[in-house]
């Protein structure tokens, strides 16, 4: 949530829990909202659990780590090149835009728990921006944002882990192959790798995360441009990709829980068993499918290539079952929105209406007699006045169906005389029918399915030839 915050209630469920024996429990939150609940409460909370957070920190530490300039200052300070930014309030009537801003430029919130991801766009000028902030100002006004200069990234990856303060436990990379579009810049499709990609910047990333002096998982977003490592975003918090280390042999969760409870974290446990497998997060892909930036095509690659799948398994089937309902049911929907489109672009095409009053008039005709828009396309429709329509509909519909009952005739006549297998005598009387434009009725009154091709040809020339003398 991002406005009316109120985080009484999830505080006192976490109070409720029992510790009477004195062992604390190990808190692991998974979004920023959460972490940031649990850093603000964190004195009436550290008698019952063991959490992450800033080592020696008050209440609110870890909230300010968690702000997006905070941590580009620090990545400047260790040497990690980022892009050039700016703060910008909007609090005011009207959000001041910096003299000095340049364009392109991008905006994001200072921090996800003040801010939508779906925030996230680029802005080519001055009044681009500002209307994108003052969009922002009506979802959530009491709040700063982060303008940075726009870049151009060639290659994205995450690198997930632990803190314990001054010790950074890596294993492996996060290769975003693919990155949402939706919901902006989170791994969608991609690879697990090994740390040493990264070359030499991985001593720039172990010296960055110990200035935070945090204790617990994180998240650390990295883009590539050109031949140069750039600082993208930190999340101080189990990140979404951590299931993939999981599937790769690394139970980070397990490291920090260790780590909570004072145990040895072995070298097994920091070790990666299997680089190269490759993920699909199936709720991110089919968002973006969903709002038309993932092809069908693709969205089925991904699915038959990913070794893991993040939402879907074997061994814990309940959610992906209930995903996959939900998907069947956006699918239908989907597939229902690109009918009518297909449809109103060709009825527009045939009639040179606009848009608005091709859907109007079929609007009226669906709710006079139930006509698809298949059939207001398919039937030409529009040809007729409002008040014929209906009879028109009745006469093509009923033709429609003494076409396929002849269609039927023809089918089950060739299978019978000719001994042919449905789908065989399908092919034959659609091949001969393209061929000669021969209907249904005159393929079976004159036995086509009993003659070769250049018999038809011949037969057919003389159908043609006593109709005209008929004539």
């Amino acid at each position: 949530k991002v406005k009316d915050e109120d985080d009484t209630e999830l505080v006192e469920i976490l109070k409720t829990y029992d510790n009477e024996n004195g062992e604390r429990y190990v808190l692991i939150p998974t979004d920023d909202y959460t972490a940031s609940v649990m850093d603000a409460h964190k004195e009436e909370l550290e008698s019952t659990f063991l959490m992450p957070g800033i080592v020696g920190g008050r209440p609110g530490s870890l909230i300010h780590m968690m702000d997006k300039s905070v941590q580009g200052e620090i990545a400047r300070k260790v040497g990690i090149t980022t892009p050039e930014e700016w703060v910008v309030s909007l609090r005011e009537d009207e959000p001041e835009i910096p003299s000095d801003m340049l364009y392109p430029c991008f905006v994001k919130p200072l921090g996800s728990i003040g801010g939508y991801k779906q925030e996230m766009a680029r802005c080519d000028s001055p009044e681009e921006l500002k209307e994108h902030l003052l969009k922002m100002k009506e979802s959530f006004s009491n709040r700063s944002v982060l303008v940075q200069k726009f870049i151009n990234i060639d290659k994205e990856y995450d690198v997930e882990g632990v803190c314990i303060d001054d010790e950074i436990i890596l294993s492996g990379v996060i290769y975003k192959e693919y990155v949402a579009q939706y919901d902006r810049g989170v791994p969608l499709y991609g690879e697990m790798m090994p740390l040493d990609i990264l070359g030499d910047f991985v001593d720039k990333i172990r010296d960055f995360l110990k200035e935070f002096h945090y204790f617990g998982m994180f998240d650390l977003g990295i883009n590539k441009v050109g031949d140069e490592f750039w600082f993208n975003e930190l999340n101080l918090r189990s990140g979404g990709t951590n299931y993939v280390y999981f599937e790769s042999g690394c139970n980070l969760s397990e490291i920090f829980v260790k780590s909570a409870l004072g145990e040895t974290i072995t070298e097994e446990d920091r070790t990666i068993e299997e680089f190269g497998k490759k993920y699909l997060y199936e709720k991110v892909a089919w968002d973006d499918r969903f709002h038309g930036y993932l092809p069908k095509d693709d969205l089925q690659r991904m699915i038959e290539t990913a070794d893991i799948h993040i939402m879907v398994n074997d061994y814990d089937p309940v959610p992906g079952d209930t995903f996959n309902e939900t998907v069947q049911e956006e699918e239908r929907k989907i597939r229902n929105r690109e009918i009518r489109e297909k449809h109103i672009s060709s009825v527009m095409e045939k009639s040179g209406w606009d848009r608005d009053i091709v859907r109007e008039n079929i609007k009226n005709a669906r709710a006079n007699f139930k006509v698809s828009y298949k059939e207001y396309d398919q039937f030409d429709l529009w040809k007729f006045e409002p008040e014929e329509q209906e009879e028109a509909y009745k006469k093509a519909v009923a033709k429609k169906e003494r076409i396929a009952k002849q269609r039927e005739e023809c089918i089950e006549q060739a299978m019978d005389l000719a001994g042919w297998e449905r789908e065989y005598a399908i092919e034959q009387i659609n091949e001969a029918r393209k061929r000669l434009g021969v209907s249904y009725n005159v393929y079976r009154k004159n036995n086509f399915c009993l003659m070769t091709p250049e018999e038809q040809d011949e037969e057919y020339e003389k159908i043609k030839l006593r109709k005209a003398e008929e004539q």
